[in-house]
């Protein structure tokens, strides 16, 4: 049966929102794994990104549409009748002479010559029918047209639109290296522009733009660039190959994000913390950190986006939240509960307004997990897993800002399109980061 798919251009939509695109190479049938080459990767709002093979497990699909069949081939009819025509017959079991290569290409020559006759024809009688560009040409008077158009224009020159584009001659000046190009009273710090009044009229003085934040580790000030989700689903996937497991990674980032959390809350007596997880890698880390903190005595209570978890990484970490003594609670049991720490690990694409709106009313502090689920949220801190990614833009979106080690090798974040990713972990597995100008 998994051999009818071999060949085919399909389109497949994962749980976690990443969109492939390929042709189906390989299916094992024992561990229920589609390999496709040519693959294109696209995730919601993210640039289209290439790979030549990707692996796609069975319970990681949620849609799959095929979008062209094999190419089955066919014999028409008409090369079979000339295979046939073709085919040399005996008769009375007597050899044909075989004709000699000339005589062969003259009769071929006479076939094609009878079959394109007009390829014989004389041409001298479709010459007279030719348009004749030349002469037609010779009948159009540039000058005369243009003169009568400038006649019939009564617009005065200062407003025509060739006017108004043309830039003023201003002489020259040669700048010394110690004099700037632009005048001191245009350059701001504050605001881009502003509009400054003069003795004839208001006229808008442009500013200096902001330079654009930079993130760097804040004891060795090395930078870490900030990656896309697209990056990171690719990332992810080429430890398929070189390690270590989705499981490994949920468990590394779990163990960095509960080693943030007992930062936090310091030494609060029996903290109430409450874990909003979404249905995805992020929110399966929050409850391998929920774990933790349950060994430790904590009370946490977790509330899933969905009841009923698509992504099999989240649906073994919460059994084992359950196992710990962990309870898990609806959204609309949310409003009951007074916590001391919120964690927002939610899906950014997923449905989640309710945990969001109820997020945000809540006084207690929050602790993101690779970024803001939402533009409402201002979280205290943020742990970002593996990377910076691309939503954390300043210091008023994420709180302060940490970076955890999940393990990725750093030759998958160069075949992700990472090319200047830089190790920063030194003897941590846990490490704030700063933005810098």
């Amino acid at each position: 049966m998994s051999e009818a798919f071999l060949g085919l251009m399909i389109k497949v939509q994962l749980h976690s929102g990443l969109n492939l695109q390929g042709t189906v190479a390989h299916i094992d049938p024992a561990t229920q794994q589609m390999t496709l080459k040519d693959v294109e990767l696209t995730f919601p709002g993210q640039a289209t990104h290439f790979t030549p093979v990707y692996g796609v497990y069975g319970n990681e699909i949620g849609d799959l549409q095929v979008c062209e069949k094999k190419p089955v081939p066919t014999v028409s009819k008409s090369c079979n009748a000339q295979r046939k025509k073709v085919k040399p017959q005996k008769k009375n079991n007597t050899p044909v002479k075989s004709l000699s290569s000339n005589t062969g290409r003259k009769q071929q020559q006479q076939q094609q010559r009878k079959e394109n006759g007009w390829a014989n024809q004389d041409v001298d009688g479709f010459r007279e029918k030719e348009f004749d560009f030349q002469a037609n040409l010779n009948m159009f008077d540039k000058k005369k047209v243009f003169a009568e158009i400038r006649e019939l224009d009564d617009s005065t020159t200062d407003t025509l639109l060739v006017t108004l584009n043309r830039l003023p001659k201003e002489p020259r000046k040669n700048l010394l290296p110690t004099e700037n190009v632009l005048e001191s009273d245009s350059i701001g710090d504050e605001s881009d522009t502003e509009s400054r009044t003069t003795s004839d009229e208001s006229v808008p003085v442009i500013r200096q733009s902001r330079q654009p934040l930079h993130i760097r580790t804040v004891a060795s000030h090395i930078p870490c660039t900030p990656v896309s989700p697209l990056q990171t689903a690719h990332a992810e996937h080429e430890c398929t190959i070189t390690g270590p497991t989705a499981w490994q990674l949920v468990e590394n980032g779990g163990r960095a994000i509960a080693m943030l959390m007992l930062q936090t809350l310091g030494k609060q007596p029996t903290p109430v913390i409450i874990v909003l997880a979404g249905d995805s890698k992020v929110g399966a880390s929050a409850l391998a950190a929920t774990r933790h903190l349950l060994n430790r005595g904590f009370h946490v209570a977790v509330c899933l986006e969905n009841d009923q978890p698509s992504c099999d990484v989240l649906a073994t970490q919460l059994k084992m939240v359950e196992c710990a003594g962990g309870k898990v609670i609806r959204k609309g049991e949310l409003y009951h509960w007074t916590p001391d720490l919120v964690v927002d690990a939610m899906h950014q694409d997923q449905d989640v307004r309710d945990m969001v709106r109820w997020a945000s009313q809540q006084s207690a502090p929050i602790l993101s997990v690779d970024s803001p689920s939402s533009d409402e949220i201002r979280p205290r801190w943020t742990v970002c897993l593996g990377a910076p990614k691309s939503g954390c833009v300043s210091q008023d979106v994420t709180g302060e800002l940490y970076l955890a080690d999940t393990g990725i090798p750093k030759i998958c974040w160069k075949l992700a399109g990472v090319k200047s990713y830089t190790p920063p972990w030194g003897a941590d597995f846990l490490i704030a980061l700063e933005y810098v100008t």
